[in-house]
């Protein structure tokens, strides 16, 4: 009887772009089939994450969870092994298997070095509407604050034909939107010397690509180009996502970020001038060492003034071996809490006054999931990325399915989410 493997991935789409490499190479080299369950598969992957404390937390809780499997071989793979193998190993005896990513790259894929892996040969895990693709792998900015050097190492890039081939394949298959993802996408150019902008126009020439988005953007004064190419795009979503962290120039140096505050006023401005209909999202760290109520009152009047259409934001991590660890000057949790509710809050507002004024337009959406128990269908336009924005809520209709490509009319706001109705 054919064996089955069970994946587990948390943390990222980077990572999940992993878990699909995965399980394709196991099913292929090991002659295993993919279950849809722990309890119905034979051999168990656990893919971590060790980004911050919560995902830590999340990925020992599920790594506690599994072993109680006793009749399963149980892999944990991934970022959390990276930074702590040895002390996994003795803290969880129950699991004998843990390899770092590079270690499973080798195991399950049969090639540790992600410049000659192929990656179209994946076990996509996301809905035929969207497809993740990873172009790069670690990050060389040094941010104080970030582990992600400490658990990816250094940038390394994919070869621009590689993409390419990857998304070809991909778009032939059917997925409709295709997600460049990227510890930083402006940071990517290839050995024959392609950056991120030869990458785009060659993407731009793909026939069955629908739409194309992109994440992440460091904060660079090269964004204004990218808006400029988006603007004379026909497939790339204008959808913007710059992860800003902080506006206070105190904070920003101690995370050894661009500094200069009146930069970051002038960037969205530009921005704006350049693709006004653009969407804008961004991310933040609240608490970080030495963060003042001046310097969080100087945040909440950013986020008023700059008007993002989505934000997210993190709970400062003390993360160990970082720059920022050293740091004196360390926010109480509870006052870390704190603002981190005072912002949220503040966000939520003015995020759901744009999408009421989005009500009573006309907009394209694709279907990403449909619930029928529950009666609706879950989609996206341009304007949403999966996972981390609201949805456009239809009625549920047998006649649909995901890929579906509609025109609806925005018909009332609901905290994140715009239900709608077909035209």
């Amino acid at each position: 009887m054919q064996k089955r493997v069970y994946i587990e991935s948390l943390g990222c789409a980077k990572n999940l772009v992993d878990s699909e490499l995965f399980l394709y190479h196991i099913a292929q080299n090991y002659n295993y089939s993919i279950a849809k369950s722990p309890e119905d598969s034979d051999i168990i992957l656990i893919n971590t994450c060790g980004f911050i404390e919560p995902a830590k937390q999340d990925s020992i809780e599920k790594i506690l969870e599994y072993s109680c499997f006793k009749d399963k071989e149980i892999y944990v793979i991934g970022c959390l092994v990276n930074r702590y193998k040895e002390i996994l190993k003795k803290s969880i005896p129950e699991v004998k298997n843990f390899l770092t990513t590079s270690e499973a790259l080798k195991f399950f894929v049969k090639n540790e070095n992600i410049k000659e892996v192929d990656f179209s040969k994946r076990k996509i895990l996301t809905p035929l509407s969207y497809a993740y693709v990873k172009i790069s792998d670690g990050c060389n900015r040094n941010c104080s604050y970030c582990a992600i050097p400490l658990i990816r190492g250094h940038l390394v890039v994919r070869n621009k034909n590689s993409i390419i081939n990857e998304i070809s394949n991909l778009c032939k298959v059917g997925f409709k939107e295709i997600i460049l993802v990227a510890n930083d996408l402006l940071s990517y150019i290839d050995e024959n010397k392609n950056d991120i902008f030869k990458l785009l126009e060659e993407i731009e020439k793909i026939d069955n690509l629908y739409r194309l988005r992109l994440l992440y953007i460091y904060p660079d004064l090269k964004i204004l180009d990218i808006a400029k190419f988006i603007k004379n795009s026909k497939k790339i979503c204008k959808y913007i996502e710059i992860p800003i962290q902080h506006i206070s120039s105190n904070i920003l140096s101690k995370m050894k970020r661009p500094s200069d505050e009146n930069f970051y006023y002038k960037l969205f401005d530009e921005i704006r001038n350049i693709l006004p209909e653009a969407v804008i999202r961004s991310t933040f760290i609240v608490g970080f060492h030495g963060e003042t109520l001046d310097d969080f009152k100087k945040l909440l009047n950013f986020l008023k003034k700059i008007k993002f259409n989505w934000a997210g934001f993190f709970k400062y991590s003390d993360e160990e071996n970082t720059e920022a660890y050293k740091l004196n000057n360390k926010i109480p949790d509870e006052e870390i809490s704190q603002r981190y509710e005072e912002i949220v809050e503040a966000q939520k507002e003015i995020t759901e006054e744009w999408l009421s004024k989005r009500v009573g337009s006309e907009y394209e959406v694709i279907i990403d999931e449909i619930l029928p128990d529950e009666g609706i269908i879950l989609s996206r336009g341009e304007y949403e990325a999966p996972e981390i924005d609201g949805n456009i809520i239809l009625n549920y209709n047998k006649n649909l399915k995901v890929n579906d490509i509609l025109k609806v009319k925005l018909k009332e706001n609901f905290y994140y989410d715009i239900y709608a109705e077909i035209v």
